[in-house]
């Protein structure tokens, strides 16, 4: 098979699909420990009393079970990425459809991660950091090795450098000047 262009849309491996069904059985769990477990917990002996709410009980247990992998792979089919020249740019969502718009000179950190299933196909897993976010702002599950390491060079040409002559030592060693600050005030010594 040959390898994408680098500025074609792109899709995650179909592995990704446990990820993305693994982001509903995380919603989904948090939003019953929060709050509609309770309710649910009351509703028990009112179906023991009932025997053919037993019967709904069970509908209700098999729609469950099967909503997370139908929802992975709606999901994955609607997962599209590209790795630009200046920027990575993400299309999500079923209902909700998003739009990331990501300039590489936002990009504080790569982090590459690698699962077992991951390991096992060749695949890793990307997560994007920026200035300013508490969260990772962007992740592509499940894509080939050479797809993230295509990102991680885009990323890193495009990352701003030091320019211009290194005049003092500060500009060496960029905590020299906060370190320096924090002696004349007195606050601790570097």
């Amino acid at each position: 098979m040959n390898p994408p262009n680098p500025g074609d849309w792109q899709r995650s491996s179909p592995f990704a699909i446990p990820f993305f069904a693994g982001n509903l059985v995380r919603t989904t769990a948090r939003v019953l420990i929060q709050g509609a477990l309770i309710p649910l917990i009351a509703l028990a002996p009112l179906l023991r009393d009932n025997p053919g709410s037993l019967g709904v009980l069970l509908l209700v247990f098999a729609a469950v079970l099967l909503l997370p992998p139908v929802v992975g792979v709606v999901q994955w089919a609607c997962f599209r990425f590209r790795i630009a020249e200046d920027k990575l740019l993400v299309h999500k969502g079923v209902l909700k459809k998003t739009a990331l718009d990501l300039p590489y000179e936002r990009v504080q950190g790569i982090n590459v991660k690698r699962s077992p299933v991951d390991r096992l196909f060749g695949l890793v897993t990307v997560a994007l950091d920026t200035s300013g976010s508490i969260q990772t702002e962007g992740k592509l599950p499940s894509i080939r090795t050479d797809v993230a390491h295509h990102l991680q060079r885009s990323v890193t040409a495009l990352r701003p450098t030091l320019e211009g002559p290194v005049a003092s030592e500060g500009a060496r060693r960029p905590w020299a000047r906060a370190c320096q600050s924090m002696r004349r005030t007195g606050a601790a010594s570097c």
